[in-house]
């Protein structure tokens, strides 16, 4: 059905909208309100009825074309249909991801994907600035009283992934979202972002749920003396301890690959909006320092748990 939006009836002189009820002069194509036409009982576009045309909506033509170039750059939700900035990750709207829909139209339009956006082929097509540091969304927006810009300042590296998250975490309050990284190494992600009490938490807590397993195969492979010389691996109670601490190792593990992205964002607002009660006059080059990552944080875990792995082994007497 076409749309008749921004073209006037011609017996009312008001604009059509989607909810009106619309008629057209089935000789002329002229619309009408279905009341104005059944009122006045004809089509009243007589000059048009006399040199036999045809009904175009020429303003109103126009009008769409003109919008259609003030947005030709900008990216459309494929889900809500909502108009988002140009270089906007997800939609503002409903946090749908725009980069499948950005990429599936310029390769309509171009054949591929748009050139000249970044200098790196794997990013091409998806309309990312690396010069725009908040993605293309508004700098002060606020994450709970928290400007969008001084959360980017804080993340520093791969803001152009954890921007979009965090964005889709305010606007939908869904904290679960996939960290590879913790699947495997919680505990250096931690370290590498800084978060220095969740990193020591996951190592020990790690290193203790791994440790009747540790026991149990220096005992199975004669490496140890001392107290493991009189432990019986193959005991109910120890059997059962050894299950459980197996099974909630796994389940830790499971919770971190879920939920660390969420404890990152909520670090980040805490630790901003501490730096700033503290900084009132510096707060940005604060923010910055005390953000990012950090390599020697990855280092000093890994050397934690060098000592605590030699610890063991000196108190089982490991040999």
């Amino acid at each position: 059905m076409a749309s008749y939006n921004g073209a006037k009836c011609l017996i009312c002189e008001k604009e059509f909208s989607e909810s009106d009820d619309i008629v057209v002069c089935p000789q002329c194509g002229t619309p009408y309100h279905r009341e104005c036409y059944f009122e006045k009982g004809e089509c009243i576009n007589n000059a048009l009825h006399e040199s036999g045309g045809t009904w175009k909506r020429e303003e109103a033509v126009n009008s769409e074309e003109s919008a259609d170039s003030r947005h030709e750059h900008n990216k459309i939700c494929g889900e809500c249909g909502a108009i988002n900035k140009a270089h906007s990750l997800i939609c503002e709207r409903c946090g749908n991801s725009l980069l499948n829909d950005q990429s599936k139209t310029e390769a309509g339009q171009e054949g591929g994907f748009r050139r000249n956006d970044f200098p790196f082929g794997s990013m091409e097509g998806m309309g990312i600035n690396p010069e725009d540091k908040y993605c293309g969304m508004n700098p002060d927006e606020k994450f709970e009283g928290t400007p969008l810009s001084d959360v980017s300042e804080f993340v520093g590296k791969n803001r152009f992934y954890y921007l979009p998250l965090f964005k889709r975490m305010k606007d939908t309050g869904k904290k679960i979202s996939l960290n590879f990284i913790c699947l495997f190494f919680p505990q250096f992600y931690f370290a590498n972002r800084k978060m220095w009490l969740f990193a020591a938490f996951t190592t020990a807590v790690s290193f203790m749920l791994s440790l009747p397993t540790l026991m149990y195969y220096m005992v199975e492979m004669n490496m140890a003396g001392g107290i493991l010389q009189n432990l019986n691996t193959e005991s109910v109670a120890f059997q059962a301890v050894s299950n459980l601490t197996y099974y909630l190792n796994i389940a830790y593990t499971i919770s971190m690959f879920l939920f660390s992205n969420w404890l990152y964002y909520r670090h980040v607002l805490k630790k901003v909006k501490h730096i700033k009660s503290e900084n009132a006059d510096n707060s940005a080059e604060a923010i910055r320092k005390c953000g990012g990552t950090s390599t020697a944080g990855i280092v000093i875990t890994l050397l934690v748990q060098g000592v605590m792995t030699l610890l063991l082994m000196f108190i089982f007497n490991v040999y």
